[in-house]
């Protein structure tokens, strides 16, 4: 019986490694990559297809503030007709026959026009500096040619209770480029952490495989040293089938957890846009010196770097603006524009700059609305509903936002602690397991002291993996979430992609 057990054992032992040789040919050519965290998240970042959407996100609105930055400057406008011909017969007063008739008229023109404009922001005027140049010739028996010249003319107009759209493109567009930044560097570190994840589910499967094989060779051993204790009488046959058995169910859970890692794998280089198949043993990187980070300190620097509480802000920027926008324009408005300057009419062109008349004009005009049936009045009462609506659910979701800060700050803090004891207690079960196996090969253990040291071994180092990759995972989260580098103690920055 024992004989038929033994050749049964050995089919069945051959039979799975040959499996295992099948299903991953790689890890029996031994074509294994060592890889660290940070250059897994080195090549994550550098192909991420989400940083790269952010990164031209960002770009857009680079340029629009840009384009923001570039309109408060003076603006310059060459404005020109080079020529322009007319042959056609036109309606006029004949004062001798006291009717209208038509007459034909043939001339040609041209005409050239230069002005420089600057938006005042404060008061949303615009102050504008021009000169123009204009010329007629018609065309007929005497061929009268005329030139109208404005050598220099300043000019300025202003709204007196209207909407000013330029204070609050200079409240709101700055704010802007700012969250469009923060985007790309959450975006980023979204990216790490989502690589930190990856990057722990495949090196926990690896542990649990490392450890699978580790079961595998002690359960062989302890296989082999209780057939030649069954040999001396010194255990029960049932003790030596519960060996057998637990060394089947070892070579089993191998198979299993490395089809497993397989998975994982295949899955982790897909994410990190990698396509040449080749197997990667990722290195569990050691504790940092942060051992604790201030919630407080977090909470704060949640506030004022996080893009989701920026755009938060600018949402209530953007309410108050369409109120204001809507209470000016449907309420009583007035407006006035004034100007100085030359302006001349010759027949010839040296005429026309020659003894300048000063120009001068001023206007005003003022619109009441007196019957709008309460339509003004629905506006703003609609636009105040919804500014109240939104700042209650922008304030909402900056609470959840500090909630899930703290609550991750605290839990980092007290798997700092836990960390340190889980590694203890899998070196003391390491070296318990380690005293009760050499004691069961020399006959002083029973088989079940040496299965239960060895269940607590295994699971003191799962707990011991688990917190290391909690660690880190809550470590990347409050990264994420105050975009600070709580090691190097400075806001989070990368390289901007300008060009």
């Amino acid at each position: 019986m024992q004989i038929i057990m033994e050749k049964t054992y050995n089919k069945i032992h051959k039979f799975i490694l040959l499996l295992g040789i099948t299903l991953f040919p790689k890890q029996a050519l031994g074509q294994v990559l060592n890889m660290r965290l940070d250059q897994c998240i080195e090549i994550a970042i550098r192909q991420s297809p989400e940083v790269l959407k952010h990164k031209h996100a960002f770009l857009s609105s680079y340029w629009l503030y840009k384009a923001y930055q570039a309109g408060l400057k003076p603006q310059a406008v060459l404005q020109t007709t080079p020529i322009e011909y007319s042959r056609t017969f036109i309606k006029r007063y004949d004062y001798t026959q006291n009717i209208d008739i038509y007459r034909p008229q043939r001339y040609w023109a041209t005409s050239l026009g230069l002005s420089v404009s600057q938006s005042i922001p404060f008061t949303g005027g615009t102050l504008t500096l021009s000169s123009g140049l204009d010329y007629i010739r018609n065309i007929g028996t005497d061929n009268n040619e005329q030139y109208s010249t404005v050598p220099v003319s300043l000019g300025y107009s202003q709204s007196l209770f209207g909407y000013n759209p330029l204070k609050w493109s200079k409240k709101i567009e700055p704010l802007k480029y700012q969250i469009a930044r923060q985007k790309y560097i959450y975006a980023m570190e979204s990216t790490i952490l989502e690589t930190v994840n990856r990057f722990f589910d495949l090196a926990l499967l690896q542990e649990e495989h490392r450890m699978a094989s580790e079961t595998l060779h002690s359960c062989d051993s302890l296989y082999s040293a209780g057939k030649e204790r069954y040999k001396m009488s010194a255990i029960s046959k049932a003790d030596l089938l519960a060996l057998q058995v637990d060394l089947i169910n070892a070579e089993n859970a191998s198979v299993q957890i490395a089809h497993q890692k397989e998975e994982a794998l295949s899955s982790f280089l897909l994410f990190l846009q990698i396509d040449k198949p080749m197997d990667i043993e990722l290195e569990i990187p050691p504790l940092p010196k942060i051992s604790s980070i201030s919630p407080q300190k977090a909470v704060s620097l949640m506030q004022t770097n996080n893009p989701n509480v920026l755009e938060a802000h600018m949402q209530v920027r953007e309410s108050e603006q369409d109120l204001e926008r809507i209470r000016k324009t449907t309420g009583v408005d007035a407006s006035f524009s004034v100007g100085i300057g030359f302006n001349k009419a010759a027949g010839k062109f040296h005429e026309a700059y020659s003894h300048l008349p000063r120009q001068d004009y001023f206007s005003m005009s003022i619109k009441v609305p007196i019957l709008d049936w309460g339509a003004g009045k629905s506006k703003r009462n609609a636009a105040k509903s919804n500014l109240e609506q939104i700042r209650i659910s922008v304030n909402q979701n900056i609470e959840d936002l500090k909630e899930k800060v703290l609550q991750t700050t605290l839990r980092f803090n007290q798997n700092r602690i836990l960390t340190d004891k889980a590694q203890k207690a899998f070196q003391m079960a390491l070296s318990s397991y380690q005293i009760y196996k050499s004691r069961f090969i020399l006959g002083k253990e029973d088989v079940s002291s040496v299965t239960l040291s060895l269940n607590r071994q295994q699971e003191a180092q799962r707990n011991y993996q688990q917190a290391l990759s909690d660690y880190w995972t809550y470590y990347y989260t409050i990264r994420t979430l105050t975009l600070y580098d709580f090691e190097k103690e400075e806001n989070l920055s990368y390289t901007l992609p300008i060009y």
